[in-house]
């Protein structure tokens, strides 16, 4: 006798149960990778931006040095006056380039196997190469500008009065504009050279009664306007200084110093004169000599003639110092109130402070912070001159000095 077949109700509870298990093994792992993290999606990497000092711009197309978030050229946005670089954070204008010779920087001064243009600090001198124009480094800081006794008056009886400006760094021209350097510039600039016709017939007179010409050459180029002096600046990539910068560096970055060379007076028994400037004892010269004519006029840094030969242009329009907010000036230094007139629209009805003594200046007029006569800006006094500044790009930014 056959047994029996298996009951269908067994089987199908038997395969259900299988079933069940199965069902409830995939809905496990279901959501077991519902509950996984999933990998996080890659995200893309933006390419840094390009560093550029406040107020400039990419030269177009200019490339980024090798290595670097810094564009090999850009141009100054006020003026497009177009730097290069040279170093790390480091931009001259063009046909600027770290000066190589040496030999009248004093011997305590960054002597030139210190610097090192990967060190992202700028180098102690610079040079213009068409002309040969060496230019000082004048490292920024915060200063007592103005008499440090607070008894001089300048020349319109108006107090000197002692205040903190703060400046930052910049290069100044080792000694005064000279007629070599604006004869090369009107040259090249014959049909815009009309605002030099005052230098040119001053000069012309100059070459007459001065042999060999080469030494009127070397003589600073009075009677050129505050106009015509900017002109020129901008075309040499920099500007006027501003009268705190003309202070800084006359000072030797140093606030009680009321000479370049110190606080000794310009005229000493036993001694030669140390600037060029007016002889109260009777042995005036009154006319202007070479740059760098007298040694003993020269700052700590080593840039000439700031006491004598001839008064300097300055930026700043001439304003009392008495209208300065000078009220929590110990605790809050003026940052630097001539730079306003840097790129500006120059007023034409104001008139603008020159610096420093000249062959006819007394010896109070000769010191740092004594602020002559100003001149409109279209005159051209026979005893002012002037000289010329580079900006250092972008150094407060990133801490260069």
């Amino acid at each position: 006798m056959e047994p029996p077949p298996p009951k269908p109700r067994l089987w199908l509870a038997v395969n259900a149960a299988c079933v069940g298990i199965g069902l409830l093994v995939v809905v496990a792992l279901s959501s077991w990778r519902s509950l996984s993290p999933l990998p996080p999606k890659p995200v893309p990497i933006k390419p840094a931006t390009p560093w550029l000092p406040d107020g400039y711009k990419p030269v177009e197309s200019s490339p980024l040095a090798e290595g670097s978030d810094e564009y090999q050229r850009i141009v100054r946005k006020a003026d497009s006056v177009v730097f290069h670089r040279i170093g790390p954070g480091i931009y001259l204008p063009e046909d600027y380039e770290p000066a190589e010779d040496w030999i009248y920087l004093p011997e305590d001064y960054e002597p030139a196997e210190d610097w090192d243009p990967n060190s992202g600090a700028w180098p102690p001198a610079i040079v213009r190469k068409p002309e040969s124009v060496r230019f000082i480094l004048i490292p920024g800081g915060t200063y007592r500008r103005g008499d440090p006794h607070d008894q001089a008056t300048d020349y319109y009886g108006q107090p000197i009065t002692p205040h903190w400006v703060r400046v930052r760094s910049f290069y100044i021209q080792e000694t005064e504009v000279t007629n070599a350097e604006v004869e090369d510039y009107v040259n090249r600039h014959a049909g815009d050279a009309a605002p030099f016709q005052k230098w040119l017939n001053f000069y012309t007179n100059q070459k007459r009664k001065i042999k060999p010409v080469e030494r009127a050459q070397r003589f600073p180029a009075a009677c050129v306007s505050y106009l015509a002096a900017r002109t020129f600046a901008r075309e040499r990539g920099g500007r006027l200084p501003t009268e705190a910068e003309w202070e800084f560096a006359a000072k030797s970055r140093d606030s009680n110093r009321a000479y370049p060379w110190g606080n000794e007076s310009p005229f000493s028994p036993r001694q030669l004169k140390k600037a060029n400037i007016s002889d109260p004892f009777g042995d005036a010269g009154l006319a202007a000599t070479v740059v760098r004519g007298f040694p003993s006029d020269k700052t700590v840094q080593g840039v000439y003639d700031m006491a004598g030969n001839v008064r300097e242009l300055c930026l700043d329009r001439y304003k009392r110092y008495g209208e300065l907010d000078l009220a929590k000036n110990n605790e809050e230094p003026l940052e630097d109130p001539g730079l306003q007139l840097a790129y500006g629209p120059i007023d034409q009805a104001a008139t603008f402070v020159p610096r420093g003594g000249s062959f006819i200046s007394l010896p109070r007029e000769a010191t740092t912070f004594y602020r002559g006569e100003s001149v409109p800006p279209d005159e051209s006094p026979t005893d002012v001159g002037f000289r010329v500044v580079v900006e250092c790009p972008g150094e407060s930014e990133r801490g260069h000095h």
